[in-house]
This record gives structure tokens, C-alpha cells and sequence, in this order.
């Protein structure tokens, strides 16, 4: 189970739009709550059970919440000098200064979350033997601070990863399609940036079920 992180009191954010007319998740062409997962998804390892609702609210609220002072002071106090003892990078070096970064509004799609009633991540092959590494949705918030996503990658939410490291994120920049998904995109775990990125699929179905991982630019 992922670690529960300090998170303060906010308006619900990923409840509502924050642009007029934006589209909610609900308006979706699948039938998520019939959905069978284990038509797209193989289990690679032990099954994970589903997220009960409470978790999946648990999640949600953390993913779109705002940076609070003691994750501030978390990636502050985390952070380590790269340079070498001695140079003049080292000296001037000073620890990243979370308070300014921005997470998006959400909501997540519906096939996210039906998806995770399923199974709360965990392991899986897809395709033609594609390794896949789907995050619990109450680690979305640990995994976006672990790489640094809302100073590198600001408005992409990852929830993915395949055996490459390479991430795959929601990407929230535009509000939520009338289809009821978001645009899935591929960058570096190690190197995240839009400028070393691409777009996996149009959402999340299509992605997970493309025959072969996409994979980020070379640059």
C-alpha cells in the first residue's frame, strides 16, 4: 500500500471544471463499469486487488491537490548538490524551491478509474509481450514528486512505466476531451520534459492496447 502522504484541507478540484463547458470523464463512449480489463492486460506477478472507493478519493484528492509546506520542505531537505566538492557550480548550488509547482485540475478519465477498480496497479504484459508498470492511485502523488513532474513536466500526470523506465502520463495541459480522455504521452523517467516527449495514443484504452510500447525520442 502506498505511503499516505500530509495533505491539508482544499476545495475538491478534481470534482468539478475549472474551465465553462469543460467536459467531465462521464462522457466517455465505453461502458466502464462493464468493462473486462483481463481482455487488454496480463498479470505479470501477484494480483493486486481493486481500489475501493474511499482509496480511489484518497487518490484523487492527493493527485490534484496543491504543493503543501511539508512536501516543500520534503524536496528541500531531499534534495542533493550534483556538482563536484570544490567547483563553482557546488558553491552556488542551492536545493529546489517546490512552492511554485503546479498540478493539474484533473479529473482523471473514467477508464482510469475503472481501471484501477480492477486492479490498484501492479505488473502487467500487454500486446505482443509489452511490459507495463501501472501506479496505485494513491501513489500517483508520491511518483509526481519522486521525479519532479510538476517543475519538469508541469500538467502531465504519470501513471505508467514500461521495463525502459520510460513514463506515461495523462497529459492535462487542455481540458478533458469530449470523448472522455486525455491524450497519453512517453518521456524519460530519468529526464522528464516535453521537449523529450511524444504522444503515445489518443487515451488511455488505445494506448494499452498498441502491440508494442512506445517509446520517447532520442534527442
Amino acid at each position: 500500500m502506498a505511503k499516505k502522504r500530509k495533505i491539508g484541507k482544499q476545495t475538491k478540484l478534481a470534482d468539478k471544471p475549472t474551465v465553462a463547458g469543460q467536459p467531465t470523464a462521464r462522457m466517455s463512449t465505453h461502458d466502464w463499469d462493464r468493462f473486462d480489463w483481463s481482455n487488454v492486460l496480463r498479470p505479470d506477478g501477484p494480483p493486486v486487488k481493486g481500489a475501493t472507493n474511499k482509496r480511489i478519493a484518497f487518490g484523487t484528492h492527493c493527485t490534484f491537490h496543491i504543493m503543501t509546506k511539508f512536501e516543500v520542505e520534503e524536496v528541500r531537505d531531499s534534495a542533493m548538490n550534483p556538482w563536484r566538492p570544490g567547483t563553482p557550480e557546488y558553491d552556488t548550488w542551492k536545493p529546489p524551491d517546490a512552492s511554485g509547482w503546479v498540478f493539474p485540475p484533473g479529473p482523471f478519465p473514467e477508464g482510469y478509474l475503472s481501471l484501477v477498480k480492477w486492479s490498484n496497479g501492479g505488473n502487467f504484459r500487454a500486446g505482443n509481450d509489452r511490459i507495463l508498470r501501472i501506479v496505485p492511485i494513491d501513489g500517483i502523488r508520491v511518483k509526481m514528486i519522486e521525479l519532479h513532474s510538476p517543475k519538469n513536466m508541469s500538467l502531465a500526470v504519470p501513471f505508467a512505466s514500461n521495463d525502459f523506465y520510460d513514463i506515461y502520463c495523462f497529459d492535462m495541459r487542455k481540458p478533458l476531451k469530449a470523448d472522455g480522455e486525455y491524450p497519453i504521452i512517453v518521456t524519460r523517467g530519468n529526464a522528464m520534459n516535453y521537449k523529450v516527449c511524444r504522444r503515445a495514443a489518443k487515451g488511455l484504452l488505445e494506448f494499452l492496447q498498441l502491440p508494442d510500447n512506445p517509446r520517447p525520442p532520442n534527442k
